[in-house]
């Protein structure tokens, strides 16, 4: 009888575990990325190498570039990834080579089919000067975002094809699903992060990363999925263990994720590179007409900090730059009249441009102002009030009852709590807007204003004192009112 013993064990399991690790992949292929195996889902990642001109004449540089590409993913990132490499077909090409920096979703989905990759990793290889550039974006086919471009500069040929892999994976932007949403807290789960590498220092994601959400919701069968990038939301990693990510909500909007999972709607989250560049913020109202919003004033704080700083106001094109700050998500206060109008969260530089659209406030305004000079002639009117009432009693009490008369005359001459009810009243009509929400700000306004006048312009405290004035003893035996009258 032959023993075993404990290394032969050891091997034994081992080659089991393996057998059973390559049974997880295979299945994990064959099944769809939005099944169970999600986290053992390897990507198929298609590398497409664009050469300008200058790239094309400096030599045969294609020679051998995809396969040693190939090559090398399958030495580094092992199993995680199935990896292609290709020279860019034309249309490509023209895309890459003279619109890197604004390719669109539109301009590469026509040119693959999306059923045989998750991944496009879109190369631009320029050539000046004895200097190979490197320019290399993300794509993902799943949730139809590009990521910020990743860059290195060679100066010897024979690092060349090095030099693209490790940029390849420096632009590589990992795609998690939302599998659990309570209040600010997200749960997310990455793809293809149960699949060891063969590099063990390949990292999945890090903590404090920036994810930005999608929702994909499925068709009917022949049409394309549709893709919602979610608007002023972001996710921001806080832990990290293996493939589960717990993240924190950052979002201008109620409920931009839901709570619920439904097969036809799958949540997605897409790792964004930092990018560094600026953002110009429009601001438009949200009508037709889309109309610049002139003169209101941007602040912004990061998200873990109140301490908020003036970036400007909006020109005259409703406009304002936004710079990369200190690279991370920040909070956007948009005031009016130091009234906040707006809380957008937003990552200075992952677009050029973004447009916000929000009420004009411009009639809220005016009516503010039509508020202060009421209330500036209220005042004066309560005040000069007060002072013709007590001058009346002090008359009253000298027994100078036609001086008393007199001073009564003109007590009532003032303006009455009628005539300014009748005037505010007007005003109200005629600023009558036709959006919900500053329509509530207007009519606020408005009530407050005409509280004020029913609680100080009381027409019985006028009435009472012409009764004294009478000699109505009933009337001078009555209790002073509120204000002390």
């Amino acid at each position: 009888m032959s023993h075993r013993g404990p290394a032969s064990v050891a091997c034994g399991k081992q080659k089991l575990w393996g057998l059973a690790f390559l049974l997880l992949v295979l299945l994990a292929q064959t099944c769809s990325a939005d099944e169970t195996l999600w986290e053992f889902t390897p990507y198929r990642v298609h590398a497409v190498i664009a050469f300008t001109p200058a790239a094309e004449q400096c030599g045969n540089v294609s020679t051998n570039l995809t396969a040693a590409l190939e090559a090398r993913a399958w030495a580094v990132v092992g199993a995680r990834w199935t990896f292609s490499a290709a020279v860019a077909a034309p249309a490509v090409r023209e895309a890459v080579v003279y619109g890197f920096q604004e390719l669109k979703a539109e301009q590469i989905l026509p040119t693959i089919a999306s059923d045989d990759f998750d991944k496009v990793l879109l190369v631009r290889l320029d050539y000046q000067a004895g200097t190979y550039d490197v320019a290399i974006r993300d794509f993902d086919v799943r949730a139809q975002l590009i990521s910020a471009p990743q860059s290195a500069r060679v100066y010897q040929r024979a690092r060349l094809a090095d030099a693209i892999f490790q940029t390849l994976l420096a632009a590589f932007a990992p795609l998690a699903r939302v599998e659990d949403v309570a209040g600010d807290k997200v749960s997310l789960q990455l793809r293809a992060a149960a699949v060891p590498t063969r590099d063990p220092s390949l990292a999945t994601v890090a903590e404090k990363s920036i994810f930005r959400p999608v929702v994909r919701r499925t068709e009917r069968a022949g049409r394309a999925p549709k893709v919602l990038p979610i608007e002023w939301t972001y996710l921001i990693s806080e832990s990290v263990e293996g493939s589960h990510v717990m993240a924190r909500l950052i979002t201008g909007l109620r409920a931009p994720l839901s709570t619920r999972r439904r097969r036809s709607t799958e949540q997605l989250a897409l790792f964004v590179h930092l990018p560094d560049r600026d953002t110009t913020l429009e601001l438009r109202t949200p009508d037709k007409a889309a109309r610049p919003l002139v003169g209101y004033q941007v602040y912004s704080h990061p998200v873990d900090s109140k301490e908020t700083q003036l970036l400007g106001a909006t020109d005259t094109r409703g406009d304002l730059r936004i710079p990369p700050g200190d690279g991370g998500v920040r909070v956007l206060l948009v005031k009016s009249g130091g009234m906040i109008m707006a809380k957008l969260p937003l990552l200075p530089g992952l677009a050029p441009v973004v447009l916000a659209q929000m009420p004009d406030d411009n009639r809220r305004l005016q009516v503010e102002g039509l508020i202060a000079g009421f209330q500036e002639e209220l005042v004066d009117t309560i005040a000069r009030r007060q002072v013709l009432m007590s001058r009346v009693r002090s008359r009253m009490k000298a027994g100078k009852t036609q001086e008393a008369k007199l001073l009564f005359e003109q007590l009532r001459r003032l303006r009455s709590q009628q005539d300014f009810t009748r005037q505010l009243l007007v005003e109200r009509q005629r600023r009558a807007t036709g959006d919900p929400r500053t329509q509530r700000q207007i009519d606020k306004l408005f009530d407050d204003t005409q509280t004020v006048i029913n609680r100080t312009l009381d027409s019985r405290q006028i009435d009472r004192l012409e009764r004294e004035l009478g000699g109505d003893e009933t009337a001078q035996a009555a209790p002073p009112a509120q204000d002390g009258s």
